[in-house]
């Protein structure tokens, strides 16, 4: 075995063991992750810029949910209040280009599921995008939050075509809400086909009764 391929056998191993993974060095903060066709990409920022956002003051704009079945009224935080597809500007990219609505819509959910894991953390506040990403956890709305900033990311950088909706549901009866307890992201594609999908998991729904915004 050659120098050269010894040391390309241990970048590979390296890559294996480093991907997916959430490392914070000299300041920096490294995401990397396996895109769908198995290279590996990495995405960085400033640490400065995770700090700067939990210090920032979380929105405070409720909607207000009517359940016209039960004849039950809800107030729920607005979640479009915490999307920004503005952070991914710069690395959306590598997930559009050269890709179509629906693969660039697999690669984000591909990305969510190896970066972040559902799990509560400190507090009752939802998060911005760079909170889940770097704790690499977050609840339902926070991980909704996440994916539908991507989303627009893309969109805003392809024209695909896309909405994107924040469905907010009944985690238990899916398709006859009795009350309000849960929040996944919905895309709907320029054919009028969509995806409704559970942020917490890989699970794709079929139907959902709730409310969309």
């Amino acid at each position: 075995m050659t120098g050269k391929t010894t040391y390309n056998n241990l970048q590979n191993n390296y890559n294996k063991l480093y991907a997916p993974s959430t490392l914070i060095q000299n300041g920096t903060i490294h995401w990397r992750f396996h895109n769908i066709d198995g290279t590996i990409a990495e995405w960085i920022d400033p640490i400065d810029i995770y700090r700067l956002y939990i210090t920032m003051q979380k929105p405070t704009k409720m909607l207000y949910l009517h359940n016209n079945y039960t004849g039950t009224d809800f107030y729920v935080n607005d979640l479009r209040e915490y999307v920004q597809p503005d952070f991914f500007a710069n690395v959306i990219s590598g997930f559009t280009d050269g890709k179509t609505d629906r693969e660039f819509v697999q690669e984000v959910v591909n990305f969510k599921n190896q970066i972040v894991t559902y799990g509560s953390g400190l507090g009752d506040q939802f998060r911005w995008p760079v909170e889940t990403l770097t704790e690499g956890r977050g609840q339902c709305g926070d991980t909704t939050i996440l994916m539908a900033s991507l989303f627009k990311a893309g969109e805003n950088r392809a024209h695909y075509g896309l909405s994107v909706y924040i469905c907010y549901c009944d985690a238990y009866h899916i398709d006859d809400p009795q009350t309000m307890n849960h929040a996944i992201v919905e895309v709907k594609y320029s054919d009028g086909t969509y995806n409704l999908i559970e942020t917490t998991s890989d699970m794709y729904y079929t139907t959902v009764s709730g409310w969309s915004y």
